[in-house]
């Protein structure tokens, strides 16, 4: 829970020191929403591995800059289930992924289309409930953060006046994270598994925003 309401707030001061720090220095800023859909690499995720994020970046840049800046707080909660042998029976799965990211990003070409690409560093913060009735009765959570790094890459139009519309590319990788899983034992029972996963995952995107100079 702790580091979920860390991501939260890092994304609030994030946004608001983008903003404050673009009137100061009469930069031009964009801010943009982004709906994703996200695909970790490792195969062990399943039946979690597929994620449809609900993101919001701010880009702050000026002409004489050779790059900008920008950064995104992403969040997505997914529930699912999956039918297991007896004695386990169904076990239903709650997760949620929040990541929080800041880099440098490069746009080219004239002011209506504009294609870019950038990278910098990336936190994905994640919570895993288990829930199972028939064999315990209660809940098994696993939580944490893994740190790595992003690259991504994609188009921009500006389509009226401030309003803008594009498609991303986005790759992370970070460090590999812990989970556990629930093993059935023939002729015994179950047991708990913890279990080293790939935090990797591809996404692509669609984002919408405005943009507006502060010149």
């Amino acid at each position: 829970m702790m580091t979920r309401v860390g991501a939260v707030f890092g994304a609030v001061a994030a946004i608001a020191v983008f903003a404050a720090g673009a009137t100061i220095l009469h930069a031009d800023v964009e801010i943009e929403l982004s709906l994703g859909a996200l695909a970790f690499r490792d195969e062990a995720w399943h039946p979690l591995r597929f994620q449809d994020p609900v993101g919001v970046s701010v880009r702050w840049d000026r002409d004489r800059w050779p790059v900008g800046i920008e950064a995104r707080f992403q969040h997505e909660r997914t529930r699912d289930g999956q039918n297991m042998p007896l004695p386990v029976g169904h076990v239903a799965f709650d997760m949620l992924l929040d990541s929080l990211s800041l880099g440098a990003v490069k746009e080219w070409g004239p002011r209506g289309v504009r294609p870019f690409a950038g990278g910098g560093l990336e936190a994905l913060f994640y919570r895993k409930d288990q829930f199972d009735n028939d064999f315990s009765g209660g809940r098994i959570q696993d939580d944490g953060v893994s740190p790595g790094a992003y690259i991504h890459g994609g188009v921009h139009w500006r389509i009226f006046r401030g309003l803008l519309l594009g498609l991303e590319a986005r790759v992370f990788a970070g460090r590999r994270i812990t989970l556990t899983d629930v093993k059935v034992v023939p002729d015994i029972s179950f047991r708990l598994d913890e279990r080293e996963r790939a935090s990797a995952y591809r996404e692509v995107a669609v984002r919408i925003g405005w943009g507006w100079s502060t010149r």
